[in-house]
């Protein structure tokens, strides 16, 4: 907020008020969380990035092309002397999603094309992650789509094979990524279980990686015999691999209509640029990882969301009746946290969810445990 009052007004548009919607419900979902702690400190990054968002959206800069070719070329270069890192990232996949992210805003502007192509090169000469072929694939759509509208069927399927052929040349390692759906597969199954056992409301955000590996029992009841990466006792998921899925464990279907209503919004508001090229790519990372979950990837999607949306019409609402409603939920929250013991915290949360007939397993169990 803070860049908000030195560099212009607060903007408010439908997709302002749905992604304070969005982050209100995830801070509620605290209440009924086996892991608290773990989710308010998911909640301080959401936070974070709402402001990235609400900066983005509403100061009219121009800049945001050089600054992720800026960040792209410092990651590449911070891998190149220290391997280890992975470009800060931590792991050539999540490195490999923020180059795959940061290409449209460099290959879209003539003075930062440098960037996207030393992106490109690094993707296919240093990262052996298998979302390289992801560019591969989204450029060959991009062909076929763009000279099919055009009615050049010929050309049009000339531009669809030949990244095809060139990336089956290369080497695809078809095995390889196979392996890594049925692993993949293996965690959106015990994924799907969690919320099926908690479909309105969610385990409460921090509730996905204190249930999860309990209900990897399910894959292994369905799939007896089959060996993923996932077999070893000692790997953790971390996060179910689907946005879509980590939402619904987390939140229910609650939060997920709140996320789909603040993406309705967006597409309603969105404004042609490389933007909307950086959502497309998002979308399809989100069916298959978590890149609104990892530090860097995120920022990315949140400069891309925030650019989109500036074609949104305004909401009139001052800036300090729009901070009331977010203040007063934090006040409420942190009064709960902080007044109630134990037995009488989980008995409130217990005594309102029981009359919405979804009392979430946890708060049950300690309920039960404080009132012994």
């Amino acid at each position: 907020m803070v860049p908000l009052i030195f560099w212009g007004r607060l903007r408010i548009t439908p997709s302002t008020l749905a992604a304070f919607a969005f982050v209100s419900w995830a801070a509620v979902s605290l209440l009924w969380s086996p892991d608290w702690k773990d989710g308010l400190d998911q909640l301080i990054k959401l936070g974070l990035m709402l402001g990235l968002f609400l900066f983005v959206q509403s100061a009219e800069i121009k800049v945001w092309g050089y600054v992720v070719s800026a960040a792209l070329l410092g990651a590449i270069g911070l891998d190149y002397f220290m391997p280890m890192t992975h470009g800060a990232m931590g792991n050539q996949n999540f490195f490999a999603e923020f180059v795959i992210l940061c290409l449209p805003f460099t290959v879209m502007s003539r003075f930062t094309w440098p960037a996207g192509v030393a992106g490109i090169v690094y993707l296919f000469a240093f990262n052996d992650s298998n979302l390289r072929w992801l560019v591969v694939a989204a450029v060959a759509l991009w062909g076929l789509i763009w000279l099919a509208r055009r009615k050049a069927y010929f050309s049009a399927m000339v531009a669809f094979l030949v990244p095809v052929d060139a990336a089956l040349a290369w080497g695809v390692n078809v095995r390889d990524i196979l392996y890594s759906i049925s692993s993949r597969a293996e965690i959106w199954i015990s994924s799907g279980a969690l919320w099926l056992d908690h479909p309105v409301i969610g385990t409460g955000f921090g509730g996905f990686n204190f249930y999860h590996d309990a209900y990897r029992e399910k894959f292994y009841g369905l799939f007896p015999n089959l060996l993923t990466a996932m077999g070893s006792p000692v790997m953790f998921a971390g996060e179910a691999h689907n946005e879509i899925l980590q939402t619904l464990a987390e939140l229910g279907l609650v939060g997920l209509a709140l996320a789909l209503a603040f993406l309705w919004f967006v597409w309603k508001e969105r404004k042609s640029g490389y933007g909307v090229a950086v959502l497309a790519l998002g979308a399809v990372l989100s069916l298959i990882g978590f890149p609104a979950h990892n530090p860097g990837t995120a920022v990315i999607l949140v400069i891309a969301l925030g650019m989109v949306c500036r074609g949104g019409k305004e909401v009139r609402l001052t800036k300090w009746r729009l901070l009331a409603v977010p203040s007063l939920a934090g006040g409420i929250l942190f009064w709960l946290a902080h007044y109630f013991p134990g037995a009488q915290a989980y008995g409130v949360t217990y005594f309102i969810l029981d009359r919405m007939n979804s009392v979430p397993r946890v708060v049950e169990y300690r309920f039960m445990y404080f009132n012994k």
